[in-house]
């Protein structure tokens, strides 16, 4: 059984949901809106516990909610009728999801399912729908929010369809790279990888065996792996994955120390 919270009643306060920086969303849910506003968000939602492998969300049911992820991890996926899986998105503490399909008039085109045991802050369909119309702010961070989710599948996308399974799990790690700068960790030569290998490989497309090959290629390039870490023995190991929008990252992009000619 899930665990339900009375938003009103738990200890969040403003402060604390917004000291909460997501590790790869450019612009989250409660950004530049001031205490009293993100109170009454949080005063209109609740806050909900879910055990591990939960389905939050089936494909093809209706959406209800906006899911802001305070503990855990959790990913969005696709099934075909054959359960074949392929992962949309992989997510941790600070993320959301479901933002564009509370909008949309059919049925939800993606499952959402915790990984770890989570905790989840769930704002309403019909308050957001609401609220975007009296506040500014929050419809334009849902806005940024979708058009950056939007950029990562046109990435996706063209990672699966161009690149092959090395090239594809170079530009993944390169990613969770960057995503460590963002997060103010520093350009660091360990790479600490967020989530199991089996579910990076489904998020990459490529079955487990053939990820564990992709990284047994990387090697001749200074990348080994210590369980859950990349190290890099070579701290350029991964430019030549680079691309323009991974760059704008990387204090090294486009000077004399970036070994990409771009």
């Amino acid at each position: 059984m899930d665990k339900i919270i009375a938003a009103s009643k738990i200890n969040i306060e403003p402060c604390t949901i917004t000291s909460i920086k997501p590790p790869s969303t450019s612009h989250f849910l409660f950004e530049n809106m001031d205490n009293n506003a993100i109170k009454y968000v949080i005063d209109n939602s609740v806050v909900r516990e879910f055990k591990e492998n939960y389905i939050l969300v089936q494909q093809g049911d209706k959406s209800e909610y906006i899911y802001f992820l305070l503990k855990g991890t959790a990913r969005t996926f696709r099934s075909n009728c054959e359960g074949q899986e392929i992962t949309i998105r992989m997510l941790q503490q600070g993320e959301t999801f479901m933002e564009s399909a509370i909008f949309m008039e059919g049925n939800s085109p993606i499952s959402a399912q915790t990984i770890s045991a989570a905790e989840f802050l769930m704002i309403p369909k019909d308050f957001v729908k609401v609220k975007i119309m009296h506040n500014n702010q929050f419809a334009s961070n849902l806005l940024q929010i979708s058009t950056h989710h939007y950029k990562n599948i046109i990435q996706q996308v063209d990672s699966i369809s161009t690149k092959t399974p090395t090239e594809r799990v170079g530009y993944f790690l390169l990613k969770v790279r960057m995503d460590q700068v963002k997060q103010g960790i520093g350009l660091s030569d360990i790479i600490v990888l967020p989530f199991k290998k089996s579910m990076i490989a489904s998020h990459l497309n490529m079955t487990p065996e053939t990820f564990s090959r992709a990284l047994k290629k990387l090697r001749s390039k200074g990348v080994r792996v210590e369980q859950d870490k990349i190290i890099l023995d070579n701290t350029h190991a991964l430019c030549e994955f680079c691309d323009s929008d991974m760059g704008h990252f990387c204090y090294r992009y486009e000077t004399e120390d970036c070994p990409i000619d771009y």
